[in-house]
């Protein structure tokens, strides 16, 4: 069965900070990220040639051309390139080797670097030089999962092939193509690079491309989209069966995200408010996730029990949107009121069994115990809202100069005429430096800025 109807929302600015929100069909925030396109060169695939073997530390210092330089260690070199003997095996100086870019420079130091290459397509991952690895997302289940299976023992033993979630809804053949066109780009690298002399790149990963191919036409009705250029770029992926939108997908001038903006802000907030009169509380220290769950102004049951069951039901539904919207990970830890009925509390776990069972993130459970504690342990798939948006100071967390300027700039997007917004120093010379181009292409004889100290 497929998912209920949603639609996607999509603007970038400055062409470097892209903004994504699915909502559904009454505007109910279901998923909301913000992407940075930074020109980073991981995924991408180079020619490299072996400046420095360091047998101490297991590492190889290669040259990437153009005065880049990557470190990639032994473990992550494919037996392709070393030569054996009996008793040993060896590398050369001035061999030369396909790599991929795993992590990228930073504070000096060089790229790193693995030779055993994955190349995405829309239904799959292929890995060309990795045997024995071939899976089926989680997600796939039943007759789906049988047929895929069936398929991966057709294909070469010495690669392999991830199926993807997004083949959820697609069809062998549909698959088939996917891996056909990925094992074209391979070898489209692979004969680059025996017509190179020098070392340099083969293939450059596409960051916006990467960022919308995990949405599909069969969770969403259509895509609303806030850039031309960014349009035009998701029209093109659309007609080469790069991504699998729906038919409708439009352009819209106007803020997209005017009527959510609300739900967002209070992503940011660390009390979040239940229909019921009760609230969650949600804390971040350094070595976990805190989520205190408090009755307020709840008090319509004359029975305690029943009064902290539909105070704990409405806030694990409340936990679970918070978690997958703020992509919280780790050790999260959540309080609930107390609850001695056990028929409750099975129903609470069973929310959250349903919360893993569709996570996009893996993610395990430790059940209410005897203290009503739920703990939950979830992999970390990226940075949380909070560590990508807020910095610290020394009384608390408040978002950062840059993403208050994004955020003043979404809404100053087609304002209505004299509207007014204060906006601090500090602000105005981020939304200056690092928005320009998009600042002073809006109408901002609209706008009243007024400069705050």
């Amino acid at each position: 069965m497929q998912e209920k109807n949603n639609i996607l929302l999509i603007d970038s600015f400055e062409e470097k900070e892209i903004i994504i929100a699915k909502v559904t069909e009454n505007n109910e925030l279901l998923e909301y990220k913000t992407v940075t396109v930074d020109k980073s060169l991981v995924g991408s695939v180079y020619l490299a040639k072996i400046e420095k073997i360091e047998h101490g530390i297991e590492a190889v210092f290669l040259n990437l051309g153009f005065g880049l330089k990557a470190f990639i260690s032994f473990k992550d070199i494919a037996n392709e390139y070393w030569e054996f003997d009996k008793k040993s095996r060896k590398l050369k100086t001035g061999l030369k080797l396909i790599v991929q870019i795993t992590k990228d420079q930073k504070a000096g130091k060089n790229c790193v670097a693995s030779s055993f290459i994955s190349l995405s397509g829309l239904n799959c991952i292929f890995f060309p030089n990795s045997p024995n690895e071939s899976g089926i997302s989680r997600n796939i289940k039943g007759q789906e999962k049988i047929m895929f299976k069936e398929f991966l023992s057709t294909l070469n033993p010495n690669s392999s092939l991830i199926i993807r979630t997004a083949s959820k809804y697609s069809t062998v053949e549909e698959v088939k193509e996917d891996y056909l066109k990925i094992c074209a780009l391979w070898n489209l690298i692979k004969n680059t690079a025996k017509k190179k002399d020098k070392p340099g790149c083969l293939h450059k990963e596409d960051e916006i491309l990467n960022v919308v191919r995990g949405y599909s036409k069969h969770s969403l009705e259509k895509v609303e989209i806030g850039n031309k250029k960014l349009f035009k770029q998701i029209q093109d992926y659309q007609e080469k069966k790069l991504i699998a939108f729906p038919d409708s997908i439009n352009f819209s001038k106007y803020n997209l995200f005017q009527k959510i903006q609300n739900q967002i802000d209070s992503l940011y907030q660390k009390e979040v408010f239940l229909n019921n009169g009760g609230s969650i509380i949600i804390e971040q220290t350094q070595a976990m996730i805190t989520i205190d769950v408090n009755s307020k102004n709840y008090l319509k049951e004359k029975n305690m029990n029943e009064t902290s069951f539909k105070v704990n039901y409405e806030a694990a539904l409340e936990v679970c949107k918070q978690i997958a919207l703020r992509n919280l990970s780790g050790l999260i830890i959540i309080d609930f009121i107390d609850m001695t009925d056990l028929e409750h509390k099975k129903i609470i776990n069973e929310i959250f069994k349903e919360f893993i069972k569709n996570d996009k993130a893996a993610c395990k459970m430790i059940a209410l115990n005897e203290f009503n504690i739920l703990q939950l342990s979830r992999e970390r798939t990226d940075k949380n809202l909070f560590e990508k948006h807020c910095v610290a100071t020394e009384e608390h967390y408040r978002k950062s100069f840059y993403f208050q300027a994004l955020d003043l700039l979404i809404q100053m997007k087609n304002a209505n005429l004299n509207t007014s917004f204060e906006v601090s120093k500090p602000v105005m010379q981020e939304l200056i430096n690092s928005f320009k181009n998009d600042f002073f292409s809006l109408n901002l004889k609209n706008v009243n800025l007024i400069i705050k100290d």
